[in-house]
């Protein structure tokens, strides 16, 4: 996973974080003792994975360490920049990747860190011809073709 934090309209810095959506398909998988692949077709389907109005799986309830590290690290970022440009705050967080699919994702980010969470399914001023449609999974591609020079 990587964050990027733009201040005042211009990239400020990104960190990777060493967590992502296939740490969430490896826990599913070993508690469920189902392949990786298979793992990855159940949160393909939409699953929630946070609470929400019906009581999710027992697996879910397994994956809350696994969020709440995931929040703590956004924590950590959030304030590592707050505390170097001095007066300035983080307004938004907006998701793209394949992870940011999630059921649930979106929701659960801005409850725990008290933010707006969008997930940015479209780019101005960029169409995409043929029969093809724009895939939030291939919105870092999309930006670094955007940046090539010639």
């Amino acid at each position: 996973t990587t964050l990027y934090i733009i201040d005042r309209k211009k990239p400020a810095f990104f960190r990777r974080l060493p967590l992502g959506s296939k740490e969430i398909d490896q826990l599913v998988s070993e508690s469920l003792q189902v392949s990786t692949f298979e793992a990855r077709k159940m949160k393909e389907k939409e699953l929630s994975f946070f609470n929400g109005n019906e009581k999710p799986a027992p697996i879910f309830s397994e994956l809350n360490p696994y969020f709440n590290k995931f929040n703590d690290e956004i924590r950590k970022i959030i304030s590592f920049h707050n505390n170097r440009v001095g007066i300035s705050f983080i307004e938004q967080v907006f998701l793209f990747g394949n992870g940011s699919k999630l059921a649930g994702l979106s929701e659960n980010l801005s409850a725990n860190l008290g933010l707006p969470v969008d997930l940015i399914n479209s780019i101005e001023n960029v169409t995409i011809s043929g029969d093809l449609a724009l895939d939030v999974a291939h919105l870092n591609a999309i930006g670094a073709l955007i940046r090539y020079e010639k």
